[in-house]
């Protein structure tokens, strides 16, 4: 990979010299996004500051905000829970408005949301929500409205206000102009909702949630497969699953699960892939197949490390590792035997 820093400091310093500020600043931005890309941060936020000083003194505020927006993040990478990070997401927000930019504004609301949401500040992060939503309406983002009720929704459900969950599900699935994805996971967010409110006692629905839109398992898998969402669909087998295995229809939960670790491989989506992984190894184990459980187990840590380095395997090795107390060596100890013996004999 050849290393552009070289290049971009000469153009900087021509650029610099013939008194070029905003042609500096622009290629300021290029030298941070290249010595964020060679593991360089504080590099990278030092080229981002020198580019937002000079869009500020050019009274470019458009520039600067987006500037100042991309200083909190990397900023916040390099140093997460910084207060110069948040200085910058701060001073973004107030240049965003300043410059009319709704679509920047709502990128920086729903980072700030999300910050809420961590500190679990659910109050603040609902309010944060419902702005960026109205702000993504506002500028015909349809899919990020759909993305920001869906968040207000587990916001509410976070607050203990499932009901509110439910409408605001509902509402914005009434008029929703979003795509067939963010449309369907809505619809299964609803459909878990909706079995959660159900009393423990009966199985029926809780009256106060009466004439709530919940549709069946089975009618969204079948949309997702005509919509080509295999995404979706893999979402969709993976609760299935969990049904399965709650019914203890163990066999049923591994087929789907293991459709669902056939669509994460497809479409190289490591969460559901992992997710997948630990709804076989649960089937497996409830039927008694210790050795599959690990086979699936160390495939999916092989996987994983496959795709994403190293570290991505150790929480599958920290379940093999809780396998290991739980069933004792007496148990443990000949499944791992016998899983080397089949994986030597190929």
């Amino acid at each position: 990979m050849n290393d552009p820093r070289p290049d971009l400091r000469t153009r900087i310093a021509a650029e610099h010299a013939a008194l070029n500020a905003l042609g500096e600043a622009k290629l300021l931005v290029d030298l941070a996004t290249a010595e964020t890309a060679m593991h360089d941060l504080p590099a990278g936020v030092a080229a981002l500051e020198r580019a937002a000083g000079l869009y500020a003194l050019a009274g470019r505020t458009a520039e600067e905000s987006k500037v100042r927006y991309g200083l909190s993040l990397l900023s916040w990478k390099h140093r997460p829970g910084s207060t110069t990070a948040l200085k910058h997401l701060e001073d973004a927000e107030a240049l965003a408005r300043r410059a009319g930019d709704l679509a920047l504004l709502a990128r920086v609301l729903d980072r700030k949301a999300g910050m809420a949401m961590a500190a679990q500040a659910y109050p603040e992060a609902a309010r944060l929500l419902n702005d960026v939503a109205a702000l993504r309406e506002s500028i015909g983002d349809a899919d990020g409205r759909l993305d920001a009720i869906r968040r207000m929704a587990s916001v509410a459900s976070l607050m203990g206000e499932p009901k509110r969950a439910f409408e605001l599900l509902s509402e914005g699935l009434v008029d929703a102009a979003a795509g067939p994805a963010d449309v369907l996971r809505a619809r299964l967010e609803l459909n878990l909702l909706a079995r959660s409110a159900r009393t423990a006692q009966t199985g029926e629905l809780d009256p106060k949630f009466a004439g709530v839109r919940a549709e069946p398992l089975g009618v969204l898998l079948a949309d997702a497969l005509a919509a080509g969402d295999r995404s979706g669909a893999g979402y969709v087998r993976l609760q299935m699953a969990a049904d399965a295995n709650l019914a203890k229809r163990h066999d049923e939960a591994a087929s789907y699960a293991e459709s669902a670790r056939q669509d994460a491989l497809e479409l190289t989506d490591p969460m559901l892939y992992l997710l997948a992984c630990l709804s076989i190894a649960e089937a497996r184990e409830k039927l008694d197949d210790r050795v599959g459980v690990l086979t699936i187990l160390f495939t999916c840590r092989a996987t994983l490390q496959d795709l994403l380095g190293e570290a991505a395997g150790r929480p599958v090795l920290g379940v093999v590792e809780s396998l290991e107390k739980r069933w004792g060596p007496a148990v443990f100890d000949p499944a791992l035997a016998e899983y080397r013996r089949r994986v030597a004999a190929g």
